[in-house]
């Protein structure tokens, strides 16, 4: 198995140095083990697709020559070798190390958190070696998503029961990527050289202070893999925006398709991201369609396939009619970006995009607080009480929640679009918890309820939210220039 893991690391090596011409390679020396898990990801889900079973053979065979065709393009692309002899390089090895020494680590001592819903996605990885796409039992990707399941049959291909160990590598993989992402962040907007690593080591320590976010760590469930993906989203589209560099485009795209497989609900999400970037009018049309389409074509045909075989489990939320809507809306997204290259969609109708979006929003919260008054009021009070008392953040969001509202961008480099695209996101993330509570079911103010781990979904863009207002008023003459975004 060791070997197997080092293939997917060297597959995830293989993406990233597509990026390293204009990306350090010491973030890209991490974001390879994640790039790694993708790739195992997307070839895992065409085979089933295709109708053929997983296997180690055909997994290592198809790895290994997607690892030799990117390294042949990027020699193409390039005209250059893909890896030179220069100190940077040892990030590689020194990142490969800790996912591999890491990983069996964690395999020896077992550490784990688990659940019923761990269980269930445990369940449809055995479903998924099994019989590919076509039985489903207790869960089904119409409530739980595939990325989840589709990673814990790395340890099943090798006869064990489930894969315990690669959860903690993704989480503390992704501590490493944060606290970069907020460090860079934060050196872009202050000329301040002490802030930024304050900054980076505050904004890790507001993640881990808290109970539930170690429990995530360790936790086998989509929660944890959906904020980081939507936190790698969000903020490699910020930096694409504001240094201009179409390098971090690339990563927003392969981690918009992580995010949209992970958990059923975060077609939302997604969908959202796109439609605030579009509304910004800062990245150019022709590369909003490479960004967009790949993940919201690769989107549809998911759904397509999930109608098509109609999986049936006890546990699902949502039904077939169900996805068809949610095909028809993907539809209309796609035909939203294309139009945006007109002239007069970008100038008449992506220029209110933002006050629309928060009009829509607040006429459903209204919509199901006037039909469900009292259960809406308690699921909103059991939401609170979890995020400042009973949910095991101790004193997590009283840091950030109060922070964002009292620091001021007064003096930032932070321009009005930046504010308005975080604070409509967060409206939304919250609004978007209230709505598929009045769908799915009663809320609780108990520390393993749904809502709670919810929040760690737009944890992280919180604080990276906050650590930018706080380095923007670090800027000593003002002289930096601002933001696009």
């Amino acid at each position: 198995m060791i070997l197997f893991l080092i293939e997917i690391f060297l597959l995830g090596c293989a993406i990233a140095v597509h990026f390293r011409e204009k990306i350090t390679d010491f973030f890209l020396s991490f974001l390879a083990i994640l790039l790694g898990l993708f790739g195992y990801f997307i070839t895992a889900v065409l085979l089933t697709m295709f109708q053929v079973a997983l296997s180690i053979q055909i997994l290592s065979i198809l790895m290994g020559f997607e690892i030799v065709l990117l390294l042949i393009s990027k020699w193409i692309i390039s005209r250059k070798t893909f890896f030179k002899l220069q100190w940077r390089n040892l990030w590689y090895l020194f990142s490969g190390a800790f996912f591999v020494l890491g990983s069996k680590f964690f395999f020896q001592k077992g550490y784990v958190f688990a659940s019923p819903d761990s269980l269930y996605l445990i369940v449809m990885s055995k479903n998924i070696l099994q019989t590919g796409l076509a039985e489903w039992y207790f869960a089904s990707p119409l409530q739980w998503g595939a990325f989840v399941p589709i990673i814990q049959t790395i340890g099943m291909l090798f006869g064990y029961e489930y894969t315990w160990f690669i959860q903690p590598i993704i989480s503390f993989t992704f501590l490493v990527v944060f606290g970069y992402m907020v460090f860079k962040a934060s050196r872009g907007l202050t000329e301040s050289k002490l802030v930024p690593y304050l900054l980076a080591g505050l904004s890790v320590g507001l993640l881990v202070s808290s109970n539930l976010y170690w429990i995530a760590q360790f936790y086998i469930h989509t929660n944890l893999d959906t904020g980081l993906s939507f936190f790698l989203v969000v903020a490699s589209l910020y930096f694409a925006i504001r240094e201009n560099n179409d390098s971090w485009l690339g990563i927003t795209a392969i981690f918009l398709i992580l995010l949209g497989m992970t958990r059923s609900e975060n077609v939302i999400l997604a969908s959202l991201v796109i439609v605030l970037t579009l509304a910004t009018r800062h990245i150019s049309y022709r590369k909003s369609l490479w960004v967009f389409l790949p993940y919201l074509v690769f989107q549809i045909i998911w759904n397509m396939v999930m109608i098509r075989i109609n999986p049936i489990a006890f546990s699902n939320l949502m039904n077939v009619s169900q996805l068809r809507l949610v095909i028809i809306g993907l539809v209309a997204l796609v035909i939203f970006v294309i139009i945006t290259g007109n002239r007069w969609v970008r100038d008449k109708i992506l220029s209110v995009i933002n006050p629309l979006l928060v009009i829509g929003i607040s006429i459903l919260l209204v919509g199901v607080f006037l039909l469900k008054s009292e259960k809406i009021f308690f699921d909103v009070w059991d939401n609170l009480q979890t995020m400042f008392a009973t949910g095991k953040w101790y004193a997590t969001f009283w840091g950030v929640v109060f922070l964002l509202l009292l620091v001021k961008a007064r003096k930032s480099c932070l321009s009005e679009i930046l504010v308005k695209y975080f604070n409509i996101l967060i409206f939304a993330f919250f609004s978007m918890i209230v709505i598929l509570g009045y769908i799915k079911g009663n809320y609780h103010s108990l520390w393993y309820d749904s809502a709670n781990r919810m929040y760690i979904h737009i944890l992280p863009l919180m604080i990276f939210f906050l650590a930018l207002k706080i380095s923007s008023n670090y800027s000593c003459n003002g002289t930096l220039p601002k933001t696009e975004l």
